[in-house]
């Protein structure tokens, strides 16, 4: 593993829900990110400590039964795991937005979303590169083109088009703002790296993010079709 690899932790109580190998063993996705399934809260602090460039956490945030859905883990538990950890990003899969509320200062680097069996599994999965599976939002990392030292942001890009996207995340952007977007077509290959400008902010009816209209310019022929691959149609958004 090389010294500068960005790794992501999966935490869930069920394997299958990530579909990966038997916990503890890695797999490389086609972002060349490898992903360490973990079982549990201290399984996954363990693989954090002793792998290095770890940069974003999933939580598979609800166990579903017969009954319905519960928490899967201990809010107390992730808390400390979050404040033990606090140069990663996570993301939260849960019921129901405001579930697992946590500090105001730890709330700019966690993302929450609503879990739906049809469009966020599928999101997640896609995420983590199982081939052959359609999505509905697609992570994007992304960076702010004025900072010296650019650091690696995240959110979910939709309604994508050549000519521009939608940026949701919690990251506060300005009118006017240049960005870098890096995110993976549907069909592999390499990442399609891009950049826009901020020019409108609109509301998202989720807690705590925003949604950002970015213009894409100076793009070409190649990157346009490459973009287009990621467009969906209106009835699947």
């Amino acid at each position: 593993m090389v010294n500068d690899a960005k790794n992501a932790v999966l935490l869930g109580v069920r394997s299958d829900f990530f579909e990966p190998p038997p916990p503890l063993k890695s797999f490389v996705n086609r972002r060349r990110m490898l992903s360490f399934p973990a079982m549990s809260i201290e399984e996954a602090d363990e693989i954090i400590a002793k792998v290095p460039g770890v940069v974003l956490v999933i939580v598979d945030g609800v166990t579903r039964n017969e009954d319905g859905t519960k928490l899967a883990f201990d809010v107390k538990k992730l808390e400390r795991l979050i404040i033990k950890w606090p140069d990663l990003r996570f993301i939260f899969l849960v019921s129901q937005l405001g579930i697992m509320e946590l500090p105001p200062t730890d709330r700019a680097r966690i993302i929450h979303e609503p879990f739906n069996h049809k469009t966020l599994a599928l999101m997640t999965r896609r995420l983590i590169g199982i081939p052959e599976r359609t999505y509905y939002k697609t992570l994007v990392q992304f960076k702010r083109l004025s900072e010296s030292v650019p650091k690696g942001l995240f959110g979910f890009s939709v309604n994508i088009e050549p000519a521009g996207l939608l940026l949701q995340t919690e990251t506060m952007l300005q009118i006017g703002e240049a960005v870098g977007l890096s995110f993976i077509p549907p069909n592999g290959g390499r990442n399609v790296d891009v950049k826009g400008i901020v020019v409108r902010e609109t509301e998202s009816s989720e807690k705590g993010t925003k949604r950002f209209g970015i213009k894409l310019g100076g793009l070409s022929p190649a990157l346009k079709e490459a973009i287009s691959d990621f467009c969906l149609p209106k009835s699947q958004l």
